[in-house]
């Protein structure tokens, strides 16, 4: 059972690199399904220390140092209800990276290659098919 939700949700991953560029609402859907495969598969004292453990994890923190730069820009926003949206929209820069830097061991373990490379494969797939 713990392998397939591991399965389930390495294929959500690739889904998220290959429809961010595509689609917004796929993309969206597939940050959801990887993020209640990942609430689902457990371990999170494990997670968190592997979050912290990962040498990349500041790199990781950038698209989040982003979104709080969207937020603050709110002040000075004249058109509020568009700035809302935009940070909507952009939320799962908020959320991803700091999900998916927990999973340093599960890329590790999966192949030789990473899945990082995996993951900008897919995403470079997703930009040619547009």
């Amino acid at each position: 059972m713990k392998n397939s939700i591991d399965n389930i949700r390495l294929s959500a991953l690739a889904m998220i690199g290959l429809t961010f560029p595509i689609h917004h609402l796929l993309a969206t859907i597939s940050v959801v399904l990887y993020i209640f495969l990942w609430l689902l598969s457990g371990n999170y004292k494990e997670r968190i220390s592997c979050f912290k453990e990962n040498p990349n994890y500041k790199i990781l923190l950038l698209p989040v140092i982003y979104y709080l730069l969207l937020a603050i820009s709110l002040i000075y926003s004249q058109n509020l209800e568009e700035g809302l949206f935009t940070l909507e929209k952009k939320l799962t820069l908020l959320i991803l990276p700091l999900f998916v830097g927990t999973e340093t061991r599960f890329f590790k373990d999966r192949t030789s290659k990473g899945l990082g490379t995996k993951l900008i494969n897919a995403f470079i797939l997703g930009v040619l098919i547009i």
